[in-house]
């Protein structure tokens, strides 16, 4: 490649700006079906609904695990969280996604410190006699 030619040069920012450009359309094409999901008042799935009423179960006193009622496959502790959210804010379902969507991206987030910190070597407590 002669040191003189220009196409070389003039084509880096060219195809970063490409890239740039079809991240941000992929980027908004990912997030839009997700934030209309988000923030659909009702229930987007039959699962959905019956998680749902099972936090209305625990808010009415109802056990949740009994013989004749079969719960969901996602845990206790989703059902008493929307218990929690349903009682504060009423049968809000998207105020419960936010709130579930806002605790996985902090656990993430939490996650990758922790990843982060133990592969740099920076202690963390309750981690720190690993191996």
């Amino acid at each position: 490649m002669d040191s003189h030619d220009k196409s070389a040069v003039t084509a880096e920012p060219a195809l970063r700006l490409f890239l740039l450009l079809w991240g941000t359309v992929c980027g908004a094409a990912a997030l839009v079906p997700l934030v209309v999901r988000l923030l659909e008042p009702i229930a987007v799935s039959p699962w959905e609904a019956q998680i749902a009423m099972e936090g209305i179960r625990f808010n009415a006193g109802l056990p949740l695990y009994e013989a004749g009622h079969a719960t969901h496959l996602y845990g206790p502790l989703l059902s008493l969280m929307l218990g929690i959210i349903f009682k504060v804010a009423g049968l809000n379902l998207v105020l419960a996604r936010m709130v579930f969507s806002i605790a996985g991206i902090a656990l993430a987030f939490l996650l990758a410190a922790l990843s982060a910190a133990r592969n740099h070597g920076y202690g963390f407590w309750p981690f720190s006699s690993w191996p």
